[in-house]
């Protein structure tokens, strides 16, 4: 599964989260909504076993956005063998 995120459609973490689980879960979709969730969900305990690819579009209003988080966040995917394209 490839994920496609655009930054414009959220604008705080809270936000983003939701997209997040709604990219990945469908419309409603649930994805937690902090750091230790998103491990627990791409580490395959929410069924996101099959997410190989993160696309991230308009990404640098995140990253001045979310400061340190987004690096963070970024490491998730990273540590999880997910490929990432920041556009």
């Amino acid at each position: 599964m490839i994920i496609q995120l655009d930054d414009n459609h959220f604008h705080n973490l809270d936000e983003f989260y939701c997209t997040l689980g709604e990219e990945v879960h469908g419309a409603g979709g649930y994805f937690g909504r902090q750091l230790y969730a998103l491990y627990d969900c791409m580490r395959g305990d929410f069924c996101v076993k099959s997410v190989s690819e993160l696309i991230w579009k308009n990404h640098k209003r995140s990253k001045k956005l979310f400061k340190t988080k987004f690096e963070d966040i970024i490491k998730i995917f990273e540590d999880h063998n997910i490929k990432i394209t920041l556009e």
